[in-house]
């Protein structure tokens, strides 16, 4: 789904909650007894990068791919104790179909500005076909997770991802070591 929030239909935006958060979780509800009563199994759900860093225009798949993440992040707590593991993987741009018209929800704006949501569109559709990721690649790979005795709980795929990713958590640090002072400042003072 990409656009701008406020020309977003409020169903669409339940609809992609529904599709990306919701049946993920239904999902796993569903298998959880029964790999608890085998002793074991793996979760891998799929985000994206994007929920992790996202991009203008696309905060609705953002927030409904970084809720998977952080889903993922306390269902790996959860459920460690039964030999269940879990990872997220969270690739960049693959050829997949991701931005065709079956696959995109895409919401024009015809609202004066917004310009970095109408250039990073613009810049997305016409990448389409060219993304570097290789689907069938990321398909090996994430197969071959299931043969690891500790597999990640966060798998970014894709050069993009990486430095995406990367970039961010520079980014973040950098943040949270400028506002230390002011972050602490909110305990009681013992």
């Amino acid at each position: 789904m990409a656009g701008t929030v406020e020309e977003t239909e409020g169903q669409k935006i339940r609809d992609i909650f529904s599709v990306n958060v919701l049946a993920t979780i239904d999902v796993t509800k569903a298998v959880l007894p029964i790999m608890r009563e085998q002793g074991g199994g793996y979760i891998i759900n799929i985000g994206s990068v994007a929920g992790f860093v996202g991009a203008p225009g696309w905060s609705v798949y953002s927030a409904t791919k970084a809720a998977v993440a952080a889903f993922s992040e306390v269902l790996a707590l959860d459920v460690k104790e039964f030999g269940i593991k879990v990872t997220v993987v969270e690739p960049s741009g693959f050829r997949t179909g991701f931005l065709t018209a079956g696959s995109l929800a895409f919401t024009e704006s015809h609202i004066e500005g917004y310009q970095a949501v109408k250039s990073a569109q613009q810049r997305y559709l016409a990448a389409d076909g060219k993304q570097p990721g290789d689907p069938e690649r990321a398909s090996e790979i994430i197969i071959s997770l299931t043969e690891m005795a500790e597999p990640p709980l966060h798998l970014y795929l894709g050069e993009d991802a990486y430095k995406r990713a990367s970039e961010k958590l520079g980014a973040m640090n950098a943040e949270l070591e400028k506002w230390k002072d002011v972050t602490i400042s909110a305990d009681f003072k013992s």
